[in-house]
């Protein structure tokens, strides 16, 4: 979602739904499994530690037994796979698994290797699978159109909310005393976006500036006791740090190749996964994995707003080179090969140029013209101008390793930090998205009428509210509600 200067939305529709889309087949998700074939049984194609309230439906198929290297698994009798995976014979498995770690190592399915390169060989990297879902999992189709119908109204609700600085120093006014993390990010948006203590005059541009969202609400399916249906519950919403775009298309892509080549040899097993999620084996011919736009859809938001900061921004770049995207990154990140795929399809789609950087670095290398709230650094050949921020790092305590003493000039993560969020770039996402996302505001919303407060649409406000799972304080905040 972009939210543009002085909108309370989002400008395009397509770019509202850029994380999914609707689609008649049903969302095939996940049975995970390591790319060395040790073997667990999950439910989505991520990691959630959701609340207790959330009831893992009993639909995965695979046990969980203890890992065994490949050797070892492949080595195993025929009675011993097929009791570890019902309904896939060990030929066929071994021929998922080559298929899996050659298709992940032809399409970018991979992490960053810990400890790669090193002083022996300096500038290498290496890389491996990353540990993706070797068969999909049957979901229901009308919760899976479920889920795209809640991402406009979702996106609507954060961007909201990020605008409601009241709202947003009540909800966390009891965790800044006890959490210096969110304490800090609490008030440097009380600084930039309220104009509290430093005045109007220092967060003036970052006010006037776009605000660009790419969002990832996470999902779990959960049984209800009375009719025994799956319904979806949000166990978060990611709204820094949205990972896995790229990875995740390519599970996708990984996981219709399979189910289409080996689909007589994956029937059973396909038939029985559904028939554990839904209670019976669909006659419907049209079923398989939905292709994910994500790889699509979320450079041409982050070059909607590029281009609109050099529309609104006349001369960017002029007598330089052109301006750029900066990649906000942690050192040492292992997920690289996600991030390029973004990178690259910038590149190729939208010819806009990224440069990585951390925090430390944005602090060392990046001036703000204080006339202007241009943000610029020296390249290798030109001055650089930045157009949009992109966060992938800043979201955790441990991204500012250097301390929060920003007043001696030793944090310097978070002077970095507060130099992005003053600057006339866009920010994705700027502060009040970041604090929107916290599981206390997620908290403060599973109250009665607080949705309501912020989305005006009563059948919106009930859809939202229909995904929430049940969050209770245990803080100084609790009420009746939370008994």
């Amino acid at each position: 979602s972009l939210s543009c200067r002085g909108s309370k939305s989002a400008d395009d529709p397509s770019i509202v739904r850029a994380s999914m889309r609707r689609t008649r087949r049903p969302l095939l998700s996940t049975l995970v499994a390591s790319a060395s074939l040790a073997f667990r049984a999950h439910q989505t194609a991520e990691s959630f530690s959701g609340p207790p309230s959330l009831k893992r439906p009993s639909v995965s198929l695979l046990r969980a037994p203890r890992a065994r290297s490949r050797s070892a698994l492949l080595a195993s009798s025929d009675g011993a796979m097929t009791e570890s995976v019902p309904n896939v014979s060990p030929g066929t498995l071994a021929t998922l698994v080559e298929y899996a770690t050659s298709f992940s190592a032809a399409n970018g399915l991979q992490v960053e290797s810990q400890g790669s390169g090193g002083p022996s060989v300096p500038g290498t990297r290496s890389y491996v699978t990353a540990p993706i879902s070797l068969l999909p999992q049957a979901y229901p189709r009308d919760q899976f159109e479920r889920a795209t119908s809640l991402a406009g109204p979702f996106n609507l609700l954060v961007d909201r909310i990020s605008r409601d600085g009241p709202f947003l120093k009540e909800t966390h006014e009891d965790v800044r005393g006890v959490d210096e993390y969110t304490g800090k990010l609490l008030e440097m948006y009380e600084e930039v976006y309220l104009g509290e203590r430093r005045g109007d005059e220092w967060g003036r541009f970052a006010r006037s500036a776009d605000r660009l969202g790419i969002q990832r609400s996470d999902y779990m399916l959960h049984e209800d006791s009375t009719t025994g249906r799956h319904v979806i519950k949000q166990v978060e919403l990611n709204t820094i740090a949205s990972s896995f775009a790229g990875l995740a298309s390519g599970v996708a892509r990984l996981h219709s190749f399979e189910t289409e080549r080996l689909g007589d040899e994956l029937r059973s097993f396909l038939e029985g996964n559904e028939r554990a999620v839904t209670g019976k084996v669909s006659d419907d011919g049209d079923k398989g994995v939905p292709a994910s736009p994500a790889m699509t859809a979320l450079p041409a938001a982050i070059s909607v707003a590029y281009d609109r900061y050099v529309e609104r921004h006349a001369g960017a770049g002029a007598g330089s080179s052109k301006p750029v995207v900066v990649f906000v990154v942690q050192p040492g990140e292992t997920n690289t090969v996600d991030q390029r795929l973004l990178e690259f399809a910038l590149h190729d789609r939208h010819g806009i140029p990224v440069v990585r950087m951390s925090l430390a670095e944005v602090q060392e290398r990046v001036t703000m013209d204080e006339s202007t709230g241009r943000l610029s650094f020296d390249g290798e050949a030109s001055r650089r101008e930045i157009a949009v921020v992109y966060y992938r790092a800043g979201y955790a305590p441990t991204d500012y390793p250097s301390g929060y003493d920003t007043a001696g000039g030793t944090g310097v993560e978070w002077l970095g930090r507060e130099k992005l969020e003053r600057g006339a770039c866009a920010k994705c996402p700027c502060l009040g998205y970041h604090l929107a996302g916290t599981k206390k505001v997620q908290q403060e919303l599973a109250r009665p009428g607080v949705v309501e407060r912020f989305i005006d649409d009563g059948d919106d406000a009930a859809a939202i509210r229909s995904a929430f799972a049940g969050l209770y304080s245990l803080g100084a905040d609790a009420n009746e509600d939370d008994a």
